[in-house]
């Protein structure tokens, strides 16, 4: 009969704080990495990459996809008509999604 071993994943707490700069260097590389793929799109959409200056602008460009717009002021605005809708759950994900993506020079 031969012996088989298992492997288990042990996580082991940190003692360790986490620095406020260790902290601010993450949140500098999740900015940069999600950044990248506005970037792109805007340059397409905007010819710019600053997706910052061009967020707010919304346009029925004749392609028969209707108009593209920020999300979150869409649900923040169906909100106030009918507060109880399906779409409520997903605020706080597009709040902290938003802090997160901001685009800064």
């Amino acid at each position: 009969m031969r012996a088989t071993t298992r492997l288990r994943a042990v996580a082991i707490p940190s003692t360790r704080r986490t620095s406020v700069r260790g902290a601010r260097q993450a949140a500098t590389l999740l900015r940069a990495t999600c950044a990248r793929p506005f970037a792109l799109v805007s340059s397409a959409e905007n010819s710019t990459i600053d997706y910052s200056r061009a967020y707010s602008y919304i346009e029925d460009i004749g392609d028969g996809r209707g108009y593209t717009g920020g999300m979150l002021d869409v649900v923040r605005r169906y909100m106030r008509v009918e507060p109880d809708n399906q779409l409520a759950r997903f605020l706080p994900a597009l709040i902290a999604g938003l802090s997160v993506l901001t685009y800064r020079h």
